[in-house]
């Protein structure tokens, strides 16, 4: 976290791997006088307790992994059988 502030243009938001992560950033935020939720968004995938009960809440999206492999291993095999076809675009019931 402390690389992306470090940046010249500092981002104003992260989209990190899981809600620890982004729940690690927040202090990180905090000491920087950068509040979280108002200067800097977080989006994280999990749907954990800990990013409801974050201050403030995180943006958060429930995956499955299981079926997000599945779908990108059938995406995978259409280009390989027809690397002309048209890009597919696969909605993934989330929560």
């Amino acid at each position: 976290m402390n690389q992306v502030l470090n940046l010249a243009l500092r981002p104003t938001a992260a989209v990190t791997y899981n809600d620890y992560v982004a729940v690690s950033f927040m202090p990180a935020l905090r000491i920087r006088g950068i509040e979280p939720g108002k200067d800097f968004s977080l989006v994280c995938f999990d749907g954990t307790p800990e990013s409801e009960t974050s201050f403030p809440s995180l943006t958060t999206v429930s995956l499955f992994p299981y079926m997000i492999g599945k779908e990108a291993a059938l995406h995978l095999l259409r280009r390989m059988e027809d690397p002309g076809r048209e890009i597919q675009v696969t909605n993934l019931n989330l929560r």
